[in-house]
């Protein structure tokens, strides 16, 4: 019975943790991605290309899901390509991204065996999969979010009228077993909480603040280039942050906004992943 009480509490000020870094989110300046329609005369050229580039590494449970929500997107006048990386997968993640690719033309799976001396894996895949783009934009997604159909053409708008070079989005969680809903929360708090705490020096083009999000990150790519890609950070555990620093040491604009409206993350199933 003590034991179940003491459950139930830790789930409940779990909850409550949550709600609070929600709110702390919009009181620091974590503001939402406005849902918007894109539009080409805003600032962009009137064919704009994107591609898509979904790092992916033991990820059979998601691949399929990710892939299909963004063979879903809306987005008038947007030619989407979609590249998969198997970064050396040794379940069916490759397979079933192969199989998708068959039936639908913009998707293309590239098969790594690993990095190679001096890389992280993420930041290899990732620099694998825009090398070859020949794209306006490049969508680093992982492979475990599920974007909804507005989310590329809302991001579009937002870089086009705001001239962002970088917009990363902070996701929301899926939280579906009893561990996910025990465990994660107070994860995300923390991560929630500093990502909000710093949002308006990030947002800020006069600081050297950088934070970013690479489960969900849009770059122009010329600036990406510019700033060296994740070629830049390619030692780097937390790739997404080293990236952002380095998009705007070079001047370039960057944002981080909420996206928990348009994106969500299943990073974890079990106690024993989490």
């Amino acid at each position: 019975m003590l034991i179940a009480l003491t459950v139930l509490a830790f789930v409940a000020a779990a909850t409550a943790l949550w709600a609070l870094a929600w709110a702390l989110s919009r009181l620091h300046g974590l503001r939402p991605l406005p849902n918007a329609v894109f539009n080409p005369a805003e600032g962009l050229q009137n064919e704009t290309i994107v591609t898509a580039i979904v790092p992916a590494r033991n990820e059979a449970v998601n691949v399929e899901r990710c892939l299909r929500s963004l063979l879903a997107q809306r987005c008038d006048r947007v030619h989407l390509k979609i590249v998969v990386v198997d970064d050396g997968s040794t379940d069916e993640t490759k397979a079933i991204a192969e199989r998708i690719a068959l039936d639908h033309a913009p998707v293309s799976v590239i098969a790594l065996e690993g990095p190679p001396p001096g890389w992280m894996g993420k930041p290899h895949a990732c620099c694998t999969g825009a090398r070859g783009a020949k794209s306006d934009w490049l969508w680093f997604v992982d492979a475990d979010t599920f974007p909804s159909p507005a989310t590329l053409s809302s991001l579009l708008a937002y870089a086009g009228r705001e001239h962002i070079d970088l917009v990363s989005l902070f996701p929301g969680q899926e939280l579906r077993s009893f561990w996910e809903r025990l465990l994660m929360p107070p994860a995300g708090l923390l991560v929630a909480m500093a990502a909000s705490a710093n949002a308006a020096a990030v947002n800020d083009d006069a600081k050297h603040d950088a934070i970013a999000v690479g489960a969900c990150l849009l770059v122009h790519r010329e600036a990406y280039e510019a700033a060296g890609g994740h070629e830049a950070v390619k030692s780097e555990v937390i790739e997404d942050v080293a990236l952002a620093r380095a998009m705007k040491r070079a001047g370039h604009r960057i944002r981080l906004v909420d996206g928990s409206e348009f994106i969500t993350v299943r990073m974890y199933r079990s106690f024993r992943e989490i």
